[in-house]
């Protein structure tokens, strides 16, 4: 007596999986850029710690405050406003290449990464078969390291090829 997925939650654990792989990239982004950043505005890496904390400090506020407005107004807007604010804030750290700019545009993404943590969460869970909702939710909870792997593996090439605001356009 092994549940079956319906095509609506394999095409939904896929949409999730993807959202989560972005945010793995997306979060090991700067961290990834800073060595060419620091290089190009001649100043010393450590003036990057605001900004590197400025992303976790937004998933917190993203995670623990914006993200139950889920509850509210439906997961998939939540959703869709969490990658939003994500790729947007991303892009827009192109904008200026200063550290308080970056700071700022992390902060915001972060909120974005807080919001798609919590409620790809509550979504899969909500979708799944009771039998296997912690084996589901496990499983694709592991993506979003994978996109972290994959951002290590090729920001040295994207670098090359196209500067530090090359990871920020392919995360963005």
């Amino acid at each position: 007596d092994v549940p079956r997925l319906s095509a609506l939650q394999v095409r939904l654990y896929a949409v999730c999986g993807l959202v989560l792989f972005c945010e793995g990239y997306d979060l090991q982004a700067l961290a990834l850029a800073v060595p060419a950043i620091s290089s190009e505005l001649g100043v010393a890496p450590s003036t990057f710690a605001v900004a590197l904390s400025a992303s976790l400090f937004g998933m917190a506020i993203g995670g623990a405050g914006v993200a139950p407005l889920g509850d509210k107004y439906g997961r998939k807007p939540m959703l869709i406003l969490a990658m939003v604010l994500t790729g947007a804030s991303t892009l827009a750290a192109l904008a200026f290449a200063s550290t308080g700019w970056i700071a700022a545009c992390r902060l915001v993404t972060g909120i974005g990464l807080g919001i798609t943590a919590v409620n790809t969460a509550a979504m899969m869970g909500d979708y799944a078969p009771a039998r296997w909702r912690f084996m589901i939710m496990t499983v694709l909870t592991c993506v979003g390291p994978g996109g972290a792997f994959l951002a290590a593996m090729t920001a040295p090439a994207v670098i090359v090829a196209a500067g530090w605001r090359g990871i920020f356009y392919v995360g963005g």
